[in-house]
């Protein structure tokens, strides 16, 4: 997804600095971009499972149908990308908006570029949890909290309503309360320091 242009540290440096909370942070991050990116497949879903603690009940083939007909194509129930949550007043919610211009720029500041292969748009949920993954785990901390601030939670609270509200499965029902708690535990976290 992200390519990192320079580093200063070395990954190794930088992972003997992080203390466990934070890599557990960054691979939860990763892990529900995961579901976003494409179709959830079976190792997907164990991971969730062994990462979050989780048990989710529905077959593979219903997670599938699921994802399709809340994310893929035009008759798609919910579409994650910020600019459709996250736009000026007076403007109208568009994808490719206000805010995909301004992650783009977020990204080069932090020494990234989108890989050409990757089809979505800077501002898709999946684009902007593994940034969120990559802030944490280079130890990013004040880049972190501002883009918490200006963009995760401008839209993805109100996305994850939406997506516990459409969803038909547990699956997909557990993600978004998953992913809420995650961004609002990590808002409160932020406030505190």
């Amino acid at each position: 997804m992200v390519a990192a242009s320079s580093r200063r540290t070395t990954p190794f440096v930088i992972a003997m600095l992080l203390d466990d909370e934070d890599k557990d942070r960054a691979e939860y991050y990763r892990r529900l971009a995961s579901v976003f990116a494409e179709k959830p497949s079976m190792e997907r879903v164990l991971h969730l499972q062994e990462t979050f603690g989780e048990e989710f009940t529905d077959t593979i083939e219903d997670i599938g149908r699921d994802f399709d007909r809340l994310f893929v194509g035009s008759t798609a129930r919910l579409r994650p990308f910020e600019s459709l949550y996250n736009y000026p007043l007076g403007d109208r919610p568009r994808v490719g908006g206000r805010a995909a211009q301004e992650v783009s720029t977020v990204y080069s500041s932090a020494g990234l570029t989108i890989d050409e292969e990757w089809q979505a748009v800077p501002d898709h949920l999946a684009a902007e949890l593994l940034f969120m993954s990559y802030l944490i785990e280079n130890g990013q901390r004040e880049a972190e909290a501002r883009f918490l601030d200006e963009h995760l939670l401008e839209w993805v609270p109100d996305f994850c309503d939406d997506l516990a509200r459409e969803a038909e499965t547990g699956f997909f029902r557990a993600v978004a309360n998953l992913l809420k708690d995650l961004i609002l535990s990590d808002s409160n976290g932020s406030e505190e320091e």
